[in-house]
């Protein structure tokens, strides 16, 4: 989001390309709620603008989680962790980021995770989250409560 303790935050830890599941720094506030991240990740999609923020293999974006869809191809990965959506599009071609030769299957899997990416529409706006139910707040609504 665009707040100022969000791009503080950014700016402080992670305005070196390093992503908050890579870097456990900060105050002790900081540090507990990024024990939370996996958990909010398993909830949450991204919107991809400008890419930087998002995994390329392990974060929710083009309806699926890539190294869960498409296994093959992310056993020949070069770059698993580090590896964003922003940073992915810089290899050219598509085949520098993963080792070869591929297996036909792995072959397979690039070509449609290519076309994936030629779909999308990047810009140079910020990324934005919400959750997988399409909201940005995270709240249960009161008839779902059980009493």
């Amino acid at each position: 989001m665009d707040t100022p303790w969000v791009q503080l935050i950014w700016d402080k830890h992670y305005r070196n390309g390093k992503f908050p599941s890579q870097i456990k720094k900060g105050s002790f506030w900081w540090r507990d709620n990024l024990k939370l991240l996996d958990a909010f990740k398993e909830m949450a999609m991204i919107n991809i603008q400008n890419g930087s923020t998002c995994l390329f293999w392990f974060d929710l974006w083009g309806g699926q989680v890539q190294n869960q869809t498409y296994l093959e191809l992310f056993s020949f990965a070069k770059k698993k962790r580090l590896l964003s959506v922003q940073k992915a599009l810089e290899f050219e071609p598509f085949r520098k980021m993963l080792h070869l030769p591929l297996l036909e299957e792995a072959f397979q899997q690039m070509q449609l995770l290519r076309q994936i990416l030629q779909e999308q529409h990047f810009s140079d706006s910020a990324d934005s989250w919400q959750y997988i139910w399409g909201s940005l707040h995270y709240f249960i609504p009161r008839r779902h409560i059980c009493t």
